[in-house]
């Protein structure tokens, strides 16, 4: 990850945003400050600062910067490649040569430390999120950073972003979903993302942290090995006891299978 702090030459002694850049998948974001008002804030980004909107996701980062650096479908490009010893379009790298320099404004970037960031900055992102599992009756259980646990419904979903409902209705199930590059929210896809900064609600949180999950998963999930242990079995009985169905592994490869220990011990005793 590199990071780049957005200033203005027209504005002196005031940061108006920070640029995070992911080299896989080559993924922008950009983080404004909550004392930069729409008026200060980039062109392309005021929109969104007067929506409340300060976590800018990764089509309108993108676009930010695709504004400032040779559009990937230039004639010559090649040419311009070579003449400024690049071997391929890296939009970090075009950004960085012109220092984030356009036509259309007088703002440009500078490449700083994370631990240079203002506190605010620094607790969005450990409010960002860590992880996400889908549940049963339409749920989706989300942990951040912090270690906090959230349970999202549906129709929280639908309602924060209004495609998603037309989205989902093409699915007999919930759809899977992923975290976004960065832990900058979660997606079902580009343009089909809620961001961490409307996914997180201290309300809304549960009463467990992600490490006493973490704890109960490592206590109650046990391998092949620690089953035929309990069972007092080989592990080719096992394998049948699986392959009737009588067992059913909670997580399964070629080289291993995870059990829940209840469920072993369940079966030890009948």
């Amino acid at each position: 990850m590199k990071i780049s702090v957005i200033r203005d030459d027209k504005i002196a002694g005031k940061d108006l945003g920070y640029l995070f850049y992911y080299e896989h998948p080559e993924k922008f974001f950009i983080e404004i400050p909550g004392h930069v008002d729409e008026w200060e804030s980039p062109l392309i980004l005021s929109s969104l600062v007067r929506r409340g909107i300060r976590s800018v996701d990764a089509y309108w980062s993108g676009i930010w910067v695709q504004q400032r650096i040779v559009p990937v479908d230039r004639q010559n490009l090649g040419q311009i490649l070579r003449d400024n010893g690049l071997q391929d379009y890296n939009p970090y790298k075009l950004l960085m040569l012109g220092h984030g320099r356009c036509a259309q404004d007088s703002c440009y970037v500078k490449p700083i430390k994370e631990k240079d960031l203002p506190e605010e900055i620094k607790m969005r992102q450990i409010r960002k999120v860590d992880s996400v599992v889908p549940l049963s009756g339409e749920k989706l259980l989300i942990g951040f950073r912090d270690g906090s646990l959230q349970i999202v419904e549906k129709d929280f979903c639908t309602r924060t972003h209004r495609r998603l409902q037309a989205y989902f209705q093409a699915f007999a199930s919930f759809p899977e979903v992923t975290v976004e590059t960065g832990g900058a929210g979660i997606t079902w896809g580009e343009g089909l993302t809620l961001s961490a900064e409307v996914l997180y609600h201290p309300e809304m949180q549960l009463d467990l942290k992600h490490d006493d999950l973490q704890k109960i998963v490592m206590r109650e999930i046990i391998t092949t090995t620690e089953a035929c242990k309990l069972l007092g079995c080989s592990r080719q009985y096992l394998d049948e006891l699986v392959r009737k169905k009588k067992l059913k592994p909670v997580k399964a490869d070629v080289r291993n299978r995870l059990f829940w220990r209840s469920e072993i011990t369940s079966f030890a005793e009948k």
